[in-house]
């Protein structure tokens, strides 16, 4: 795998963690529907990563299925 490829997939699985993180936050702070978004995305750039990693890609929602 090309070096561009690794850090892109690199990027977005710590874009991931961060996301996840943020998710905590709002949960603590029982803002429940912003909890659901930031665990959606997080899911969103975690498999974008995996895809990436495996020599694939998709930048809309409903490539990742």
């Amino acid at each position: 795998m090309k070096q561009e490829f690794k850090d892109l997939a690199k990027y977005r699985l710590e874009r991931a963690r961060d996301t996840l993180l943020d998710a905590q936050k709002y949960f603590k702070d029982a803002t429940l529907n912003s909890t659901v978004n930031r665990i959606y995305y997080a899911m969103f750039y975690a498999v974008n990563g995996l895809l990436i990693s495996k020599g694939l890609s998709s930048s809309k929602h409903s490539g990742v299925r």
